[in-house]
This record gives structure tokens, sequence and C-alpha cells, in this order.
């Protein structure tokens, strides 16, 4: 986003994408989950309705926020979400640095 707001050339070695796009139209259909991470290690991906967080110390999260919005039943560890939370590992950084 920052690159792409200065006007300097695109690096193809990046992971994120640019929401300068989101910036100039908050309508837009926006299909690309969204990462944050705090402190090495952990991290929080959120894709429509869910949110599936991961720790450093192995423990996990995940939230269907149509159905549980303030985040109180964690479904990491029920097996009818294994695909969802599979789907949305795919998203996590593959390399700690």
């Amino acid at each position: 986003t920052l690159i792409d707001l200065s006007g300097l050339p695109e690096k193809d070695d990046l992971d994120g994408k640019s929401l300068v796009p989101l910036l100039k139209n908050t309508t837009l259909n926006w299909d690309r989950p969204v990462l944050t991470t705090y402190g090495k290690g952990n991290h929080a991906v959120r894709s429509g309705m869910w949110r599936y967080i991961q720790y450093q110390d192995g423990g996990s999260e995940l939230y269907d926020h149509q159905m549980d919005p303030h985040e109180w039943f964690n479904l990491s560890d029920k097996d009818d979400y294994k695909d969802v939370i599979a789907e949305l590992k795919t998203y996590l950084p593959k390399e700690e640095k």
C-alpha cells in the first residue's frame, strides 16, 4: 500500500497486496483475507465470517463471526471445522525471519 501510494515500482517479493483500490472505492468487493501479526509467531487471519488465530506456542482459536461476533466460542478443536482451518492456514506466513 505504501509503495503504491508513493508511486514507487512494485516489487515481486512482497507478500501483501495494495489496499489503494479499497481506499479509492470503499464499496469494492475484497475477497482476500486479512492477516494480522502480534509479535513473532502470533498471527490471525480474518476471511468473511471466520477468524483464525494461531499462537507461537501452538495454541489456536477459530471463531464464526456470523454466529459469535464477540468470539466467546472457540471452534478450533471441533472436527467439523478442520477444512475451514486448513484453508485459513494457507494464508499464514510460511517462514518467520
